[in-house]
């Protein structure tokens, strides 16, 4: 009798161990998720903010690698010269819009170098995929 006392306590105490090891392991995780997710706030914030950034600029100013930041936008699926070219299309199609309301024309390749671009036909090509509609209209 006594050592089957002996075993179920021995085996409560296993699972506590058990346990308490993965609570421990979760909390790493979460801890390297919330360090991973604030990085990727900000490098957003930052595109937001200043989309004339370079990826070694932006890789520079949060202090990690290049290769660390693409790993960071990797996990939502997308690139970080994506979320630049599309934060710099937003830009530019708010000044057209802008632009077109205050005096009825806008010259379309100021806008584009203003926004950030330095080909024009890439900046048309990539407006035309995005918004289906040439900058001019």
């Amino acid at each position: 009798m006594r050592s089957t006392q002996v075993s179920l306590h021995l085996g409560e105490a296993f699972l506590g161990v058990l346990g308490a090891y993965f609570h421990c392991l979760e909390a790493q995780a979460s801890t390297v998720e919330r360090t991973a997710n604030a990085v990727l706030s900000r490098a957003l914030a930052l595109i937001a903010r200043d989309p004339d950034f370079g990826l070694a600029a932006l890789a520079e100013r949060l202090n990690v690698s290049g290769r660390t930041l693409r790993r960071h936008f990797r996990a939502i699926g997308e690139t970080a010269s994506r979320r630049f070219l599309t934060a710099r299309l937003q830009i530019a199609r708010a000044r057209l819009i802008d632009a077109r309301a205050a005096s009825g024309a806008a010259h379309v390749g100021t806008l584009a170098f203003e926004s950030g671009f330095n080909d024009l036909s890439y900046f048309y090509r990539e407006f035309r995929t995005k918004y289906g509609v040439p900058p001019g209209r």
